[in-house]
């Protein structure tokens, strides 16, 4: 029968794993591509490669003309190598939430019942805020495109949704911005006029909430990031081009010329003369693709390299759609590019993803030895305690680990939004 410290450990564990899986907004819709990945036996080397399907490349046929069947319309020989099974691939790494607690306090506190207020939930809020800031400062710049507004109203997440409706993107969406954005939202419809009963307008304005709007349910993330424009890549630098041509498969480096003194902030967007963004079956829409700037660069004597997500050219023998459109296949040296945000002027962000570009997978570390340990092991969360202590200086200790990967896998199905604050 365990005892009641022993049962009191495992309230702890089990209260910190409810908590975590149910306070972060991020990991709430997902999937679990990566499940059963991680495991003594399958020496992954903590990197867990998910494969995106990719769909295909055939095309349309005209069968019958003036004179009726058109000969050979069906055959499909020289087209073999149209067939080719292909992914994209996405590589995930592992990360990992802590805390660290006095044995002792903990000891007292489960003797005397107050374990909730004094140590679950400061623990909980710690580890949650410390893995949701994690989550989204690793993943708020990948999506396939963003829009930017200069003012503050429903349209641009009405755009937003309509892009991604636009390119066939199907599925539920969720969208992630700051409380202060929502709240400017909410003010700009308060401006508006609405013919509404008295017990919605009482919902709207006493909760300053959104909700559900424009088929995306919309949700509080404190750690979306403010954006700020630097003069390098930015409306009113119009000299930039692209340096060097780009043709291969999957690059995710850019060369430009022409910029403005300053670095390139991680989240800057811009587009390239000729480059056209894409439906989920790689087909050309009639707008230039927008490209997000995934790492902070460095400005030197006009020219920097800029890293964006990987970049799949329209070509028919690879067997996986393209994700920008592009006469020739490659990304002409010289091309125009344009920056879509105004130097020095700050953006708040905001992000929708489809449910299931989001890949999490918790999974459970080894545990310690000559320590006692604690595991409470979910769908959602792995959640593990171990604790000891040193016998001549009467120290205990406890530390909390919460291992996963958590990554946007298909960001062709996330857009990001700026408005101007």
């Amino acid at each position: 029968m365990a005892s009641d410290y022993s049962a009191a450990r495992q309230e702890f564990v089990d209260r910190i794993n409810a908590g975590v899986s149910l306070t972060i907004p991020f990991m709430q819709k997902r999937v679990n591509l990566g499940k059963d990945a991680i495991n003594k036996n399958t020496r992954s080397n903590g990197v867990i490669d998910v494969y995106v399907p990719a769909g295909g490349t055939g095309d349309t046929e005209q069968l019958t003309g003036p004179n009726g069947p058109i000969a050979n319309a069906l055959d499909r020989t020289n087209d073999t190598q149209r067939g080719n099974s292909s992914y994209y691939k996405v590589s995930c790494y592992a990360h990992n939430g802590w805390e660290l607690v006095n044995h002792g306090a903990l000891e007292d506190i489960f003797q005397i019942g107050e374990i909730t207020p004094n140590i679950v939930r400061p623990r909980i809020n710690h580890l949650v805020q410390n893995i949701e800031k994690d989550l989204v400062g690793r993943n708020w710049t990948r999506a396939a495109g963003a829009c930017v507004s200069a003012t503050a109203d429903f349209g641009v997440l009405s755009k937003s949704m309509a892009y991604l409706e636009a390119i066939k993107s199907t599925g539920s969406w969720t969208g992630f911005m700051s409380p202060l954005l929502k709240s400017l939202l909410s003010t700009a419809s308060m401006r508006e006029k609405f013919d509404l009963p008295d017990d919605i307008m009482k919902e709207m304005y006493r909760r300053n909430s959104i909700g559900i709007y424009a088929n995306a349910d919309w949700v509080n993330e404190a750690f979306m990031p403010m954006f700020k424009q630097g003069a390098a890549l930015s409306t009113a630098n119009t000299g930039v081009k692209v340096a060097a041509a780009v043709s291969t498969q999957g690059a995710d480096q850019i060369q430009l010329t022409g910029l403005s003194t300053g670095p390139i902030k991680k989240g800057t967007t811009f587009t390239i003369e000729g480059v056209y963004d894409v439906s989920t079956a790689g087909l050309k829409m009639d707008w230039l693709k927008v490209f997000v700037v995934q790492e902070d660069a460095t400005v030197t004597e006009g020219a920097a390299t800029v890293k964006v997500l990987p970049i799949y050219f329209n070509d028919n023998t690879k067997g996986y759609q393209n994700t920008v459109f592009v006469d020739g296949s490659a990304i002409a040296a010289q091309s125009a590019v344009t920056g879509l945000c105004d130097s020095g002027a700050t953006y708040y962000t905001a992000l929708i993803k489809e449910d299931e570009a989001f890949n999490w997978t918790p999974f459970e570390l080894p545990d310690v030895e000559g320590c006692n340990n604690t595991t409470t092991t979910t769908e959602e969360m792995s959640v593990q305690l171990a604790s000891g202590g040193n016998l001549l200086k009467r120290y205990n200790s406890m530390r909390l680990d919460c291992a996963y990967f958590g990554d946007i896998v298909d960001p062709r199905a996330c857009r990001l939004i700026y408005v101007k604050a």
